[in-house]
């Protein structure tokens, strides 16, 4: 019997093959999602030689075609091999956790062991990148109501959250901190609220796949420190951290009003105090962006740079596997080619990564005698000003300087 979580991958390989023609049957699988803690069983062998190549995972309809996700915890230990000892950034040290309100969610393309391997976007490119299981939030798997006292539930959590207050939907992160038979107690917190309950344990795990959730506009605003009661005088079940917009939904009750919290991770309906973030002025916290490109380039200074083109290949090393893939034309420094290959650093969450690109010298080659046959049609004429963006670059000022760089296929 295939399992669930394998079935899943191969039908989204099944998809890529069709739309791209990529090569190789899909990758391995693990254990159904949902347990608690659980971690992929997949081996070296289920996932090894006919694991599909990499640019077919690079793509850009990549989240469609994959609809598994995982919440990044901390930016720990990163490879760009699941066998892989060492950590690619190279200091192999672990970063403090991200906050759950930051924490972005990664495509899921593989698991071997304690591993998956994730498609991690970054400003101007996205990388395939090999990351430790416990380096994941805990996450919900399924939409689920939160039982304030650990009411047995249904597999579904539909018993316990047919009243219930808050309403967790598929990815939301959270932490683990007690047990109770088939109940899991868990909180979160994000840049407005906090607050925690019990979920069927089944219904917690680390991979999920998201729905799509509309966000309403906010009609008020709720102060900070404002308690969320299920009802006028009764149970306290989340607790207002900063001054956020929220929706007013019905009139004040014995000095009280209902409100509705939403955000793409839960839905939180309650009252609160009617005097409660009047006169306030603040709203909710944005979320961070997250990732980091090839930024900074004013730090290089005067040292030369090589372009790297929409659609170039990145590569784990010289003559090694492709594990990204430039998304936006960018620059990065030079450093002295090998045989018509560059090591270009990342800055990354993780830390700097060094990868490699590789010159295309067939397309260099066209593009030259695409430009001299260009040079002799202008003659006699007076020779044009170079773009600004042609100059200076290091690299001869001149396009037909620069390499072609080899691109995914």
């Amino acid at each position: 019997m295939v399992p669930p979580r394998m079935a899943g991958r191969a039908a989204a390989l099944a998809a890529c093959l069709g739309a791209i023609g990529c090569r190789g049957s899909g990758p391995g699988g693990g254990v159904a999602p949902g347990a608690l803690g659980s971690r992929p069983t997949a081996t070296a062998g289920e996932s090894g030689a006919a694991r599909a190549p990499a640019a077919s995972y690079l793509q850009d309809d990549y989240e469609r075609i994959f609809p598994e996700r995982v919440r990044l915890a901390r930016y720990g230990e990163v490879r760009y091999a699941a066998g892989d000892r060492g950590d690619a950034a190279g200091d192999g040290s672990r970063s403090d956790r991200v906050d759950m309100s930051d924490a972005p969610s990664l495509v899921v393309v593989d698991e071997v062991g304690q591993r998956v391997r994730v498609i991690a976007p970054q400003d101007h490119y996205r990388l395939l990148l090999w990351l430790d299981a416990d380096d994941l939030y805990h996450v919900v798997t399924e939409g689920i109501g939160l039982s304030p006292d650990g009411a047995v539930a249904g597999a579904s959590g539909a018993a316990a959250g047919a009243a219930a207050a808050i309403h967790a939907h598929p990815g939301m992160p959270v932490e683990v901190d007690g047990e109770r038979g088939s109940m899991a107690h868990i909180r979160h917190r994000d840049d407005c609220v906090s607050f925690s309950g019990w979920a069927p344990r089944a219904a917690i795990g680390t991979q999920f796949v998201p729905l799509e959730v509309e966000v309403p506009d906010g009609s008020g605003v709720v102060g900070a420190g404002a308690v969320v009661y299920d009802r006028p005088g009764g149970r306290e079940v989340a607790r207002f951290l900063a001054d956020c917009e929220v929706t007013d939904t019905g009139p004040e009750s014995a000095g009280q009003r209902p409100i509705r919290y939403a955000t793409e991770g839960f839905e939180l309906r309650g009252w609160v105090a009617a005097s409660s973030g009047k006169g306030a002025t603040g709203s909710a916290g944005a979320s961070s962006a997250w990732g980091y490109g090839l930024g900074g380039l004013g730090l290089w200074g005067a040292r030369a740079r090589l372009r790297l083109g929409e659609g170039s290949c990145l590569y784990a090393r010289r003559g090694g596997p492709a594990i990204g893939v430039v998304t936006d034309d960018a620059d990065a420094p030079q450093s002295p080619p090998v045989n018509g290959w560059w090591q270009v650093p990342l800055e990354t969450g993780w830390g700097d990564l060094d990868v490699w690109v590789a010159e295309d010298r067939t397309r260099t080659a066209a593009r030259n005698r695409g430009e001299g046959a260009r040079g002799r049609a202008d003659q006699p004429s007076a020779p044009s000003v170079d773009d600004e963006d042609e100059v200076g670059d290091g690299l001869g000022g001149l396009e037909a300087d620069r390499p072609a760089l080899r691109r995914c296929r």
